[in-house]
């Protein structure tokens, strides 16, 4: 019998269509009035219906930015597979470097997964993360 794979309990999960992203961890530092994310782990699931090729946009904001900038992507997470069979799971450990300023403010972290094959570059699914930064 194999064993069923578990998300961590700690991580943040969301799926959608049989298609699992979790928000594993990430670390930030802080800097004199600025501050940057470095390290994102995601994990993804796939249930679904199809093999895809798994790629994660970092989306980081705050209620100041101006909502044109909520939608850039600050970041992107490959992988390294052509693609993720139905039934498997991979989980990366990303150093990143998303800046970010007006330290006072919770930022809203979101990780969205896509299918990198697609050109629409529609969400399979997306986590999110609001933080205070200590």
């Amino acid at each position: 019998k194999i064993e069923e794979f578990k998300f961590n309990p700690d991580s943040i999960v969301n799926t959608k269509d049989g298609i699992s992203l979790a928000l594993d961890d990430y670390k930030y530092e802080l800097k004199t009035d600025w501050g940057k994310v470095t390290e994102i782990t995601v994990t993804v699931l796939n249930k679904g219906n199809n093999a895809f090729q798994p790629k994660v946009l970092v989306f980081l904001y705050d209620e100041k930015d101006r909502k044109e900038e909520w939608f850039q992507t600050k970041a992107e997470i490959e992988f390294d597979m052509w693609q993720l069979d139905i039934g498997e799971h991979v989980t990366k450990k990303a150093i990143v470097n998303v800046p970010f300023n007006d330290l006072d403010l919770s930022k809203k972290l979101e990780v969205a997964l896509i299918d990198a094959y697609e050109f629409d570059y529609k969400p399979l699914v997306i986590v999110e993360k609001e933080f205070k930064l200590q």
